[in-house]
């Protein structure tokens, strides 16, 4: 007798994607979330497909999903969903390597819906690059958006104690503990 394929529906291919990232599996993610892409173009699922080729190290597809994403975010209109969608293009760029199109997609994510992760990914961008003052203001803006997010509080952490403010390191470093312990 031949073997029986069982068709998974949209929702089973996005938890089976999902359950394959959480095991560190991202070709098996992969595989979900391109099987669940030929039933329907969803947005999400094209970030879901670029963050995961982000993990793999595959700058181009991920670039290219994210690119179909910000595309379906164009048409909608949605701004949240453009934020998220240049805010994954300036990721892919940003591990890419590529710093002046990282900061480009981070800064039109920031205008279309301004985010933490955004914030905090422009402020590391920025350090990085020896700017260390705009990075400041990225940390400070992302912990205007969210007070207890612990990425922002941990990158405020560090930059005062690059700038040997260590009474300040403690006292985020303290946030950070008591939001994630």
């Amino acid at each position: 007798m031949g073997k029986v394929t069982k068709f998974l529906s949209l929702d089973e291919q996005y938890e089976q994607a999902q359950s394959c990232l959480k095991k560190g599996d991202i070709a098996g993610a992969v595989k979900h979330i391109k099987a669940a892409l030929v039933k329907r173009q969803n947005p999400g699922g094209w970030g879901l497909l670029g963050w995961s080729m982000l993990q793999k190290g595959e700058y181009r597809e991920g670039l290219s999903a994210a690119k179909k994403m910000r595309n379906t975010a164009l048409k909608v209109p949605s701004k949240p969903l453009l934020a998220i969608a240049d805010c994954l293009m300036g990721r892919i760029h940003h591990e890419a390597g590529r710093k002046v199109l990282a900061e480009r997609y981070y800064r039109e994510s920031l205008d279309a819906h301004p985010r933490t992760e955004t914030c905090v990914f422009l402020g590391v961008l920025l350090n990085e690059q020896g700017r260390s003052i705009e990075a400041k203001v990225y940390f400070q803006k992302a912990l205007q958006i969210d007070p207890q997010d612990v990425e922002a509080r941990y990158n405020m952490a560090r930059w005062y104690y690059t700038h040997r403010d260590y009474e300040r390191t403690v006292k985020h470093l303290r946030m950070v503990l008591d939001f994630n312990p």
